[in-house]
């Protein structure tokens, strides 16, 4: 059955990778607010002002995320799963991807990845990017890149440089970790109010693992009946 995979959990738990492998196994769409955004933001026809804010870390407020919520997702879903990576990041996202599903006669299913500040921030000081690879988003690549195995410096598909996500530097990542654990009580509160499946998943062990474990909160929403039990080894190396 389509629908939507509401998809969110503390900043470098491996939201990216797990889409991207998500799409690898049964062609996914995957949905990235930050890109849709930066698309309609510079468009001719758009008023700049629906793109003012005035929060420290640059989000958008929830205002404007619904207006492009209902604009990327209304023809969405209909052929298939479309995972929306980072989101619902407020209550108020959450309540707007809800009408979005009920409007469409599409359900949703909210996945929230799970792993302690312990993990999350080594993953964070650990993780790279890679600014030829991914489209140029105001030079703010985001997409985790694959290292070479012979040097861990440089990426494994076009072989330049990689370097650091600007937004992993310390004072701003602690603070998107605060953020995010400050606010995901209320929306798992919210999920139970609107009804919507909720599944926690253990995203500390590798990708493969938590690929299996979203797999199988998915096969019991009945949003993927029908993937195999056993993944193809193929996978192991997807990347976003």
């Amino acid at each position: 059955m389509p629908g939507f995979v509401a998809l969110t959990g503390p900043p470098a738990v491996g939201k990216t990778t797990l889409a991207a492998k998500l799409a690898a196994v049964h062609g996914a769409q995957v949905f990235r607010l930050r890109e849709f955004a930066h698309d309609v933001r510079h468009r001719i026809d758009v008023d700049p002002a629906l793109f003012a804010t005035e929060d420290p870390l640059g989000w958008l407020p929830d205002r404007t995320v619904r207006v492009l919520l209902d604009s990327a997702l209304g023809g969405r879903g209909r052929n298939g799963v479309t995972v929306l990576e980072n989101l619902p990041g407020t209550i108020i996202q959450l309540r707007t991807i809800s009408e979005i599903g009920r409007r469409l006669g599409l359900p949703v299913v909210v996945i929230e990845l799970t792993a302690s500040d312990a993990i999350v921030i080594g993953r964070s000081l650990v993780r790279r990017v890679c600014p030829a690879c991914e489209p140029d988003l105001d030079a703010d690549p985001h997409r985790p890149a694959r290292a070479a195995a012979a040097d861990s410096s440089t990426c494994a598909t076009c072989g330049n440089p990689l370097r650091r996500r600007r937004c992993d530097g310390t004072a701003r990542y602690e603070l998107k970790l605060r953020r995010f654990r400050s606010r995901i009580p209320g929306i798992r509160r919210e999920a139970a109010t609107l009804d919507l499946p909720y599944q926690a998943v253990n995203a500390t062990a590798s990708p493969d693992d938590c690929l299996r474990r979203v797999v199988a909160a998915l096969r019991s929403t009945q949003i993927l009946p029908c993937l195999p039990a056993d993944l193809p080894s193929a996978l192991n190396g997807a990347t976003p």
